[in-house]
């Protein structure tokens, strides 16, 4: 609760606030990026070879 409570009193302040948004995007960003990933990994032990390749070009794109 106290580690809330700074992280709180930092964002509170403008400057601490904006840096606060960039490293949440970068979170997500690198969160989302780490589901992907795995998903691929599945898809990637189902199909071998090219046709992986195909899929990965045509889900890319969607």
């Amino acid at each position: 609760m106290e580690f809330l409570v700074v992280i709180w009193n930092e964002m509170t302040s403008l400057r601490f606030f904006k840096s606060y948004l960039i490293f949440f995007q970068m979170f997500l960003f690198v969160s989302k990026f780490q589901k992907l990933l795995l998903f691929y990994k599945e898809i990637n032990c189902k199909l071998k070879g090219k046709r992986f390749i195909h899929f990965f070009r045509t889900f890319r794109f969607k």
